[in-house]
C-alpha cells in the first residue's frame, strides 16, 4: 500500500499507511461537524482497504 491509503478496517477503527508504518484512527472529525468515534463514522460510510485519504 502507498502512503495515505487505508490498510485495515475493523468495527471500531481503521488504519492508514504512513511512511513509517501505520496510523490507527480512533476518532474522526469531518469539516464543520463534531468529533465522533471511528466506530460511529464507519457505520455511516462505506470505506474499502486501499482507499486513499488526503
Amino acid at each position: 500500500l502507498e502512503k495515505g491509503e487505508i490498510s485495515i478496517i475493523e468495527k471500531d477503527y481503521f488504519s492508514i499507511q504512513t511512511g513509517a508504518g501505520q496510523l490507527i484512527v480512533l476518532q474522526v472529525q469531518l469539516e464543520g461537524k463534531r468529533r465522533m468515534s471511528t466506530g460511529d463514522f464507519l457505520r455511516g460510510v462505506q470505506l474499502e482497504v486501499g482507499t486513499c485519504l488526503g
